[in-house]
């Protein structure tokens, strides 16, 4: 299991649509253009998503034997229009993202919605969402490198596990009240903050029509 979480916000339909501009200039090789004049300005959250994603400066050469280049391209573009939010485990956090799995198995939550709360759909169908199937068939390596929701994908996971709730109390808007020392264990303490930290992080995406780009490192 990863040992961190990383979560973001973005449009994708402008993602898409500055994709679709590239490719109209001058194919994948526009995009490495793109690229360099994304990175152009670093804020904080590029230069996080850029040190998980262990950006190199040569991702941004034309090495024939760098067989992935036009994916680090296209995720350097997207690095751009990342809005840092809500995670389930970033550096310094609690790491939500190794409760999870056992929480969800326990409410009898399929695996596959483990992962898609954990790493989101492939980053290919991304590309189909936006018209661009053909350059998804062009980069294999994509789905390497994270993962993404929509926000109709968001909504549907997160009444999946309102659904599934071990506490009902996590139905109410946040902050969501947690269970006193008094009355609870410890344990059902840390199950409800894993529980809610992951709805809330969906509903950031929800609240604000944003996809969800994730990454576990």
């Amino acid at each position: 299991m990863a040992v961190l979480h990383f979560a973001y916000l973005f449009d994708p339909v402008a993602f898409g649509h500055q994709i679709h501009a590239g490719l109209t200039q001058g194919g994948t090789t526009a995009l490495r253009h793109m690229a360099q004049a994304a990175l152009a300005t670093r804020h904080d959250t590029i230069k996080e998503v850029l040190q998980v994603l262990r950006f190199d400066e040569s991702w941004l050469g034309e090495d024939a034997d760098e067989c992935d280049r036009a994916e680090k391209w296209l995720l350097l573009m997207l690095a751009a229009r990342l809005t840092k939010t809500t995670s389930l485990g970033r550096a310094g956090q609690t790491p939500h993202h190794l409760q999870l799995p056992t929480l969800l198995a326990e409410a009898k939550l399929p695996p596959a919605v483990v992962q898609r709360l954990l790493r989101g759909e492939p980053l290919h169908s991304l590309l189909h969402a936006q018209g661009l199937a053909t350059l998804a068939m062009q980069l294999p390596a994509l789905d390497d490198y994270g993962g993404w929701l929509s926000p109709a994908q968001a909504r549907d996971l997160r009444q999946i596990l309102i659904n599934a709730a071990p506490n009902r109390t996590i139905t109410v808007p946040p902050p969501y009240p947690l269970p006193s020392e008094s009355d609870e264990s410890f344990a059902a303490k840390a199950a409800c903050q894993a529980w809610t930290t992951a709805i809330t992080m969906l509903d950031t995406a929800i609240h604000t029509q944003s996809a969800l780009f994730l990454i576990l490192d």
